[in-house]
């Protein structure tokens, strides 16, 4: 493909979209110098000025782990060197992400510093290759949350287990050990939830810090419209209700994390082991915490 449409993120700008021409040169135009590539999500690549980001050069927008200095684009993921074009969904769900111009102070580029942040890490692909999954599979998650309430939680199990399948793709793993060993920061893990007030379940996506041995870092609840936390601003009465009636909580991850240090080893409920289980395909030991009142 001669030309491809991409969609560029200047600093202090709204992102565009626009043809660009398929070859090295032309990405080298656009973001000024040697550049560097990584997944968005597993379709999507993101294509930045490495050493501008390195050097703090004119900060961009946050984009998972990292602060992209100088201008960016977004492009179709490829097994070679160059790149296919953006479809329209694409194009609008980032848009949707990384479409406003960010402001980035000097304490924000101080703490990446502090961090050593060195790219945008793979968490951020898996929140984005989540969103798609529930886009293309036309996820119900009122039905998702009914089955809760059943015997064999079928619609949460199969969710769970895509969860899950998403998890290992992205990452290349189902032990969160090696991820913190590689440097990963701030990780969504798919877990089973469990209620100390009521005794009920639900699936979430629980927030560690790989690097912090799991300290827990917030809570996305799959409710019945979808993933909340009862942080969240602008929600209606419904999911409200529906995130507060929870209360305190235990939970336990899908993937494998020995490292974690917060977690008190619990013996799991039945049910939440049955899920698990499923989810995983394998009997292999999984780990618990408890939460405290939200």
């Amino acid at each position: 493909m001669d030309r491809i449409r991409v969609m560029v993120c200047p600093p202090n700008e709204h992102a565009y979209t626009g043809k660009l021409k398929n070859d090295k040169i032309s990405y080298q135009k656009i973001t000024g110098g040697e550049y560097k590539v990584e997944r968005a999500d597993k379709n999507t690549v993101v294509i930045y000025n490495k050493a501008m980001t390195e050097k703090g050069d004119k900060p961009n927008r946050r984009v998972g782990d990292l602060i992209i200095c100088g201008t960016f684009f977004l492009a179709g993921a490829s097994d070679n060197e160059l790149y296919e074009e953006l479809d329209a969904e694409q194009i609008q769900y980032y848009n949707g992400i990384l479409g406003k111009p960010e402001e980035i102070t000097d304490e924000d580029m101080e703490i990446q510093d502090t961090f050593c942040r060195e790219s945008i890490g793979k968490d951020f692909a898996y929140i984005n290759n989540i969103n798609f999954h529930m886009n293309h599979s036309q996820t119900d998650a009122k039905q998702i949350a009914e089955s809760y309430k059943t015997a064999d939680k079928t619609a949460a199990k199969e969710f769970l287990k895509d969860l899950h399948s998403i998890f290992v793709e992205t990452f290349g793993t189902n032990h969160v050990d090696d991820l913190a060993d590689e440097g990963e920061g701030m990780i969504h893990l798919p877990a089973v939830l469990q209620s100390e007030k009521t005794g009920d379940i639900r699936i979430g996506l629980v927030t560690v810090d790989a690097e912090s041995s799991g300290e827990h870092w917030g809570t996305q609840h799959m409710i019945s419209k979808g993933f909340f936390d009862t942080y969240d601003e602008d929600i209606d009465e419904q999911c409200k209700a529906e995130l507060h009636s929870f209360g305190a909580y235990k939970y336990w991850y899908t993937p494998t994390y020995f490292g974690d240090i917060h977690v008190n080893k619990l013996d799991m409920p039945d049910e939440v082991r049955d899920m698990i289980k499923y989810a995983v395909g394998n009997d292999e030991q999984t780990q618990g915490m408890q939460m405290g009142e939200m």
